[in-house]
C-alpha cells in the first residue's frame, strides 16, 4: 500500500469516527427535544451518511491540513449533493435531505442556501459543527472545549439557540460509540 492509499484510509476513517461522534450528538439532542423515534431513527441515519458524498471527492484535497483555497472549497461543498445522490434509492427522502442540508444555516448562510431546514437537518448541522470543533480533524490544528465551542456557535447566530441550550446541557464525553 503506497502513502496516498494510507492517507486516503486515513481520511476515510477519520470522517467514519466523525459520523459516529455525530450521531451520538444528534441522538442526544434529539432526545432531549422530545423527537419520536421515527424521527430519532431518521436523523440518526442521516448523522451516520450525512459525509457520505465525500467519498466521491479527491481524498487528497480533503486531507489538506489547513485552509483550502475558495476552488478546493468550492469543490468540497460538492460533498452534500453527491451524498444525497447516491443515497438514492437507498434511504428515504428526509434522510436524504439532511445528508444534502447539513450545511445549511437557519439564516440561509450556509449551503445549498435553503432557509427553510427541518428540525432534523438544524440538529444534524449543530452536532456537525461541534464535533468539527470539539475534536482533531486532519484539517483543524485548534480543538475547543465544550463551553468555548458553544459560544463559538451562538456567536455567529446562525443556529438555532434552542438546540444550542440543549447541547450546552449535554454532558458530552470524549468515547466515540
Amino acid at each position: 500500500m503506497n502513502d496516498k492509499n494510507i492517507r486516503a484510509l486515513s481520511q476515510i476513517l477519520d470522517t467514519a469516527d466523525h459520523s459516529v461522534r455525530t450521531a451520538r450528538i444528534s441522538y442526544n439532542l434529539a432526545v432531549k427535544l422530545g423527537l419520536n423515534d421515527i424521527e430519532i431513527f431518521n436523523l440518526l441515519m442521516g448523522a451516520l451518511l450525512h459525509d457520505f458524498g465525500k467519498l466521491n471527492l479527491d481524498q487528497e484535497i480533503l486531507g489538506i491540513p489547513g485552509p483550502l483555497t475558495k476552488e478546493q472549497y468550492e469543490y468540497i461543498k460538492n460533498h452534500t449533493i453527491f451524498g444525497y445522490k447516491l443515497t438514492k434509492n437507498i434511504v428515504n427522502e428526509e434522510i436524504r435531505k439532511a445528508i444534502l442540508n447539513h450545511h445549511e444555516r437557519i439564516d440561509g448562510s450556509g449551503y445549498q442556501k435553503k432557509v427553510n431546514i427541518t428540525l432534523n437537518e438544524q440538529i444534524l448541522g449543530i452536532a456537525d459543527v461541534y464535533d468539527a470543533l470539539t475534536y482533531r480533524r486532519c484539517y483543524s490544528k485548534k480543538v475547543h472545549s465544550h463551553k468555548e465551542a458553544i459560544t463559538l456557535m451562538k456567536k455567529n447566530n446562525n443556529f438555532n439557540n434552542e438546540i444550542l441550550d440543549k447541547l450546552a446541557s449535554l454532558n458530552i464525553d470524549k468515547k466515540v460509540g
